[in-house]
C-alpha cells in the first residue's frame, strides 16, 4: 500500500517528512477521480516545503495508460507563479497503469515550489481534489480573491510542446481548479 500524505503536519504538530511517504502539491489528496491529461500542456501545482529535505522521486498515478511519456520537474515560486527551474527530473512512460516515479535526489530548503509535468500523450491520471473541499492552497489564496468569479485555484496550465523543461516556466499560464490538474507529488 502506498503511503499518501499531504504535508508534514499531524494533529497540528510538525514531525518532519516520513521516509517512503508521498507529499502532494497544494491541498491535493488522492481521490478516486481521474483526469485525461492533454498532450503538450504544462501542468504546475504549488507545494510548500516545511523542512529541509532530500526528496528521492517525483510521482504521478497513471490509471489508464496511453503510449507516451511524462516529463516532471520542480520550479521555484515567484509571485504565486512558477519561475526558475530547480530540477528537470527526466521522464517516465505512461503506457501502463502504474504509480509512476522518476528517481531524483534533490534537497529542497523550506519554501514554496511548484511541481510541474508535461505529457506527450493523453493518459488518464489521478487528479487533485478541488480545494473547495480542502481549503484553497495557501500560496494561491490571495490570487483567488483577485480574479473575478474564481473561488478555487489549485495550479497553472499553459500550452507547451513536449520537450526538456525550460529554465524559466512558460508565461501566460491560466490558473485552474484541481479538477483540471493531475496529482503530482514528491517522495521522501
Amino acid at each position: 500500500m502506498t503511503s499518501i500524505l499531504v504535508g508534514p503536519r499531524v494533529g497540528g504538530q510538525n514531525f518532519g517528512y516520513v521516509s517512503g511517504g508521498y507529499y502532494y502539491g497544494g491541498s491535493g489528496i488522492l481521490t478516486s477521480s481521474t483526469l485525461v491529461v492533454a498532450a503538450n500542456t504544462f501542468y504546475a501545482v504549488p507545494i510548500d516545503i516545511a523542512f529541509s529535505t532530500t526528496f528521492v522521486a517525483l510521482c504521478v498515478g497513471v490509471t489508464t495508460g496511453a503510449v507516451g511519456n511524462v516529463r516532471m520537474g520542480i520550479y521555484r515560486n515567484s509571485g504565486a507563479y512558477p519561475s526558475t527551474l530547480v530540477l528537470d527530473g527526466g521522464t517516465a512512460t505512461t503506457d501502463a497503469i502504474a504509480f509512476k516515479e522518476i528517481a531524483i535526489s534533490q534537497l529542497l530548503a523550506p519554501g514554496k515550489y511548484w511541481l510541474a509535468a508535461v505529457f506527450d500523450a493523453t493518459p488518464t491520471c489521478n487528479r487533485k481534489a478541488n480545494s473547495v473541499n480542502q481549503g484553497v492552497s495557501p500560496m494561491l489564496s490571495m490570487l483567488a480573491s483577485a480574479i473575478a468569479g474564481t473561488d478555487v485555484l489549485d495550479g497553472v496550465t499553459v500550452a507547451f510542446t513536449y520537450a526538456a523543461l525550460p529554465a524559466t516556466f512558460t508565461g501566460s499560464g491560466t490558473y485552474v481548479s484541481g479538477s483540471s490538474l493531475p496529482l503530482l507529488g514528491l517522495k521522501v
